[in-house]
């Protein structure tokens, strides 16, 4: 028997037969800790390999829209990252799998992934050289400088 809140529902909204895909899921895995958890992303998938997912966040935890924390951000990304690993797995098919394994040296599960933020705006407004100096603003795990 499956559980409803374990599922996720793909829904094609562009395709070709042999040069990409493009669609939208929406996430349904069971959370622990009782957290509810309402995600839903896009997909691309091209037929060179490109894979982009995309979403605009609405909410987390207890902020909504506003003033949403980085630390709260760096957990979402985890959480897609691993979502939509899981998604797109599913739905390749086992060659496509094999070949994914031989690229990624029996590794795929843990492919490199690039994360990009687009945000309206970022408080408290700082220009990029006082979000580097040290102080409070600074993250607690450290930011470098880049010569």
């Amino acid at each position: 028997m499956t559980d409803d809140h374990d599922l996720t529902a793909v829904d094609i909204l562009d395709y070709t037969l042999t040069h990409h895909i493009n669609f939208e899921a929406e996430i349904r895995f069971h959370e622990e800790g009782g957290v509810v958890q309402v995600e839903t992303f896009g997909v691309s998938l091209n037929a060179e390999g490109t894979c982009f997912y995309g979403m605009q966040v609405e909410a987390v935890m207890d902020r909504i829209k506003d003033n949403i924390s980085l630390d709260h951000l760096a957990r979402l990304l985890v959480d897609v990252q691993q979502d939509s690993s899981a998604i797109v797995d599913s739905i390749i098919s086992e060659y496509q799998r094999e070949l994914m394994q031989l690229i990624f040296l029996g590794d795929a599960s843990n492919r490199n992934k690039v994360n990009l933020i687009i945000a309206n705006e970022i408080t408290p407004h700082l220009t990029a050289e006082e979000y580097m100096d040290k102080g409070e603003v600074r993250s607690k795990r450290g930011v470098k400088r880049l010569p």
